[in-house]
């Protein structure tokens, strides 16, 4: 495991082709350095994420857009994300033509923010494809024996999702353990992604490596990039 912790840097196990690359940073190091370190192509573009379900194309003109999903279909655009216990969520094809990124919390899990962003990515580029040529990595997030939520996240997550109860943990009449990573692969899987990486990280559990809004509070947050690169 260790071997992926260089450079302050989560680097992603799965087999994206030779064009996709990705990291995610760990605690200390700031998106701008990491921009600089892993040489992002271009401009850092961010998103303004309001946990909804809107996806942006970052081959599009814009700066900075509201937005919790990202895709791009040319080489040296980037898509990014910044979190500190939502999952950021990667997504690439098999051939390395197109890469996604979509911020999930809660609420965009139950408001269908994984469903949208794989929508855009294989409705889009010169050629459309199929969920199943698309292969997911999550990135660290709150895990379920940190999760604690009420009733109103229960409710509203259970409602939007089928399936979803199995992901809760019932601790008293009113509060519940919530799997967030196990729900977002579930998701996934439902689409027809069965290829699914990742989930492996605790924000909230593991203080030295990550940053958790929910223990810390503050500004704080993890930069995730994925984008392709032109000489493959």
């Amino acid at each position: 495991m260790g071997r992926i912790f260089v450079e302050r840097l989560i680097r992603p196990e799965w087999p994206a082709p030779r064009p996709v690359h990705a990291a995610s940073t760990l605690r200390g190091l700031s998106p701008g350095e990491a921009w600089r370190m892993l040489r992002v192509p271009g401009d850092p573009r961010w998103l303004s994420q309001v946990h909804g379900r809107e996806v942006v194309d970052a081959d599009g003109d814009w700066t900075e857009a509201r937005a919790d999903g990202c895709v791009a279909f040319t080489a040296g655009k980037a898509c990014m994300l910044r979190t500190a216990d939502c999952l950021p969520i990667l997504l690439c094809d098999d051939a390395g033509t197109r890469v996604g990124a979509a911020h999930a919390g809660w609420h965009g899990l139950a408001s269908g923010v994984i469903e949208a962003t794989v929508s855009a990515l294989c409705e889009g580029g010169a050629k459309g494809i199929g969920a199943p040529d698309l292969m997911a990595w999550i990135g660290p997030g709150i895990g379920g024996p940190a999760y604690e939520v009420g009733a109103d996240v229960f409710w509203a997550v259970t409602t939007s999702t089928p399936d979803s109860a199995q992901f809760f943990a019932r601790r008293d009449t009113t509060h519940w353990l919530f799997d967030l990573a196990g729900l977002a692969r579930h998701q996934l899987r439902r689409l027809g992604i069965t290829r699914v990486y990742g989930a492996r990280w605790c924000t909230f559990s593991d203080h030295d490596r990550f940053y958790s809004y929910r223990r810390d509070g503050g500004s704080a947050r993890h930069a995730t990039f994925i984008w392709l690169d032109r000489g493959g």
